[in-house]
Parts: structure tokens; C-alpha cells; sequence
């Protein structure tokens, strides 16, 4: 398989939260937020945070991010990275984090659930402000007369 770019990475990703976690709501590339994730989505009870990884050193890097560091800023109750088949191993995984490989036929295999993270007051907000951007970004390209 050919090395996967990361908008084919995300994109696998918005299409197993829709048809294999049964997400009713799938947002890719979220922006205006704190934790800019790469998918997520929602079920009515609980949401899900993938985060695509096209090299090791992307791994790598994402334990500095922010919300990496400061978990109060996080989304996602189930957490997901998203990868080629062996780029990421079990052992680097952190704790409750799940793993998600794309096979070169395309097919997706959960090499590793996720274990669910405390769903906090601070996560339920910042859940609803990555929300509340996208509906806005949605809303304001329509044009309303009234």
C-alpha cells in the first residue's frame, strides 16, 4: 500500500465513526476550538476522537499537544489514533487510548479498543464549542433573509 496522506487518513476515519461506531453526528478537521481533532463524533450517549498519524514523529509530537498535557482541554470520551497498519505499535499507545489500522485494502481493523476517559463538565463544554463552530460555519454559508 502506498503511503496514505493525512486527509485520506481523516477521511477513513469520519467513515468508520459513521458506519462502524454509529456516530450521528461526524465532524473532520474541527477547527475553533481548543483540541482541533482530526474526527470526531457523536452517538446520542457518548463521543468518539480519532487522531490520524501519517509518520512516527507525528506520534510523537502529539504527546505535546495541549490537550495531550492538560486532559481538562480534551475531547472525546473514546479516544482513537488512526494509521497504516504497524506505524504505531501497542506499546506506544497511551493509557486508555485505542489503536486503528488501515489495511491496503482499505478495510479497517480496531488493533486495540479504547478505554473510556472520565466525561467531565470541562470536556461536555468544550464538546459543545467544537459543536456550536461547526453549526456556525454551516448556518453562516447559508444565506438567511431574515
Amino acid at each position: 500500500m502506498s503511503n496514505l496522506t493525512h486527509e485520506e487518513l481523516t477521511n477513513y476515519a469520519g467513515r468508520w465513526l459513521e458506519f462502524s461506531e454509529k456516530c450521528r453526528v461526524v465532524i473532520t478537521e474541527a477547527q475553533g476550538v481548543v483540541e482541533k481533532p482530526d474526527a470526531i463524533g457523536f452517538t446520542y450517549i457518548t463521543s468518539v476522537l480519532v487522531e490520524a498519524k501519517v509518520s512516527r514523529s507525528d506520534f510523537m509530537r502529539d504527546k505535546d499537544k495541549f490537550s495531550r498535557k492538560n486532559t481538562r482541554h480534551a475531547c472525546g470520551q473514546y479516544r482513537y489514533y488512526i494509521c497504516e497498519n504497524g506505524l504505531i505499535t501497542m506499546k506506544d499507545l497511551p493509557a486508555r487510548w485505542g489503536l486503528l489500522y488501515v489495511n491496503p485494502n482499505g478495510s479497517i481493523y480496531k488493533a486495540r479498543f479504547a478505554y473510556p476517559f472520565e466525561y467531565t463538565i470541562s470536556m461536555m463544554r468544550n464538546e459543545r464549542n467544537l459543536l456550536l463552530s461547526a453549526y456556525t460555519k454551516v448556518w453562516q454559508s447559508k444565506k438567511r433573509k431574515w
